[in-house]
């Protein structure tokens, strides 16, 4: 059976169709620039930009799509690059990938394979869609349905990823969101030094954003690349690539980061001792090494700059202890009791997306009445909105995910799969116990990453088991 001459035409390679929507697009972005000025400009470049790497390859595109969604700052992507109808930047990408790699499985025949985490990320989807019908059913605001669920849908990429992986890339992903946490951490420093006041120890404006999560990460994955990856250029790139990692990682003052960051080390060193095809202890120097080397640092900058940061993060730490008086945990407990309450009334499936929490925020400087979609903590986010159900499918997800890169790691000759093993171990070891105190998981852009790297591990599974 031949395909319509029509469908023969439309393909990522066609310059001509590639400068249709290369010009289409421009139309669209270009026409607000008179009411939005310089931002609009902006969106422009980086729309024609994100067109041009979309339609070479639906690889790279998520790659690029990966980046962009986490190196541009929340607040300016959410402020100045909206595209029509509120769509983030970074859902359009999405939605830029998605159309063309839809393109390229009807042109090019493209087999979808069989992987091992197929069934639990599509049941964890079903669910989701589900959980919008029981949130419509019980009257949840529209609106806040809609914000909830846009997330969640985001691990759709996993299939995307499947299709179109390419063989012997898996090294090179764990290097972009290396240099990904390196761009975010000079971000950090260029925002911390703008704000700091040298005049008064201790008074320092503390970066917080969603995309600093990847501190902890890349720490990890350059400790994971210098024990695993192949090569020596790679274990130079990791070591500049630390440095402004490691300053940002010390300056965000961040406990839940720094212990699942802990936890993500302590995965490294299991898996250390526990690999079959080790020689010796080489290579075990990293494990300390590492860690090591994001407290010089830190250490140094403050001996330097004279912040007062070595003093609040004895302070922050020390307060973990009697919890009652730190507003930050107080109020975390607070959202928790009343979440809880709200989980009791449907155990099963959950209240369905759209559920809010009402709770007293006691930890900013005035405090107020929130209602939010979600509480910090990603588990009990799971119970509320999509009950026990919901949980367990997410849960099936990352519990096989896990045994899939310990088996790779121990059973593959490959260096490059490895490695790639050992760093999905070690950060999603940490990123499972940072769902303790955060809702990333699941409510963040972040859900790129994390349905790319399931994507390639699950077909690096599929292609061993053969």
């Amino acid at each position: 059976m031949t395909a319509s001459p029509w469908l023969d035409q439309i393909t990522p390679r066609n310059r001509g169709l590639v400068a249709l929507f290369c010009g289409l697009q421009v139309g669209l972005l270009v026409l607000p620039v008179p009411f939005v000025g310089q931002a609009g400009i902006a969106l422009v470049v980086l729309g024609v930009l994100s067109l041009f790497v979309v339609t070479s390859s639906v690889y790279r595109a998520t790659l690029f799509l990966i980046f962009a969604s986490t190196v541009i700052p929340g607040y300016l992507s959410n402020e100045h690059l909206l595209l029509p109808m509120d769509f983030k930047f970074a859902e359009g990408l999405f939605i830029g990938v998605m159309f063309f790699a839809l393109l390229s499985v009807l042109k090019d025949r493209v087999v979808l394979p069989q992987t091992p985490l197929d069934r639990p990320v599509t049941v964890f989807l079903l669910l989701v869609i589900s959980s919008c019908a029981i949130g419509l059913y019980l009257g949840h605001s529209t609106s806040q349905l809609l914000r909830d669920v846009r997330y969640p849908l985001y691990y759709g990429l996993f299939f995307i990823v499947t299709a179109f992986f390419e063989r012997g890339r898996q090294a090179g992903f764990h290097y972009v969101i290396v240099l990904i946490a390196a761009v975010v951490g000079l971000e950090y420093l260029v925002e911390f030094l703008s704000e700091l006041n040298l005049s008064i120890s201790g008074q320092f404006h503390r970066v917080a954003r969603t995309e600093g999560l990847l501190l902890p990460v890349g720490t990890l994955l350059v400790a994971a690349l210098w024990l695993y990856a192949p090569g020596r250029h790679g274990r130079l790139v990791g070591a500049i690539a630390l440095v402004p990692i490691a300053l940002a990682f010390i300056l965000t003052v961040g406990r839940g980061m720094w212990i699942s960051a802990t936890a993500g080390f302590l995965a490294l060193a299991f898996l250390f001792i526990r690999d079959r095809q080790r020689v010796g202890l080489r290579g075990g120097w990293s494990l300390l090494f590492v860690p090591v080397i994001v407290l010089v640092i830190g250490s140094t900058f403050e001996t330097l700059a004279d912040t007062g940061v070595g003093a609040v993060a004895t302070r922050r730490l020390g307060r973990v202890q009697t919890f009652d008086e730190d507003r930050s945990i107080s109020s975390r407990l607070i959202s928790y009791r009343v979440a809880v309450t709200k989980i009791a009334r449907r155990p099963v499936l959950g209240g369905g997306h759209g559920e809010t929490v009402t709770f007293p925020v006691i930890m900013t400087e005035i405090p107020h009445i929130a209602t939010l979609g979600h509480v910090d903590n990603v588990y009990l986010t799971l119970l509320l909105r999509m009950g026990i159900v919901g949980l367990l499918a997410f849960l099936w997800i990352y519990a096989r995910g896990m045994r899939l890169a310990y088996r790779l790691f121990q059973t593959s000759p490959d260096d490059g799969v490895r490695f790639y093993a050992a760093g999905f171990f070690a950060v999603y070891t940490a990123m499972l116990m940072y769902g303790m105190g955060d809702a990333t998981l699941i409510t963040t852009r972040l859900i790129f990453i994390h349905a790319a790297a399931l994507g390639i591990l699950s077909r690096l599974a599929a292609e061993i088991e053969k």
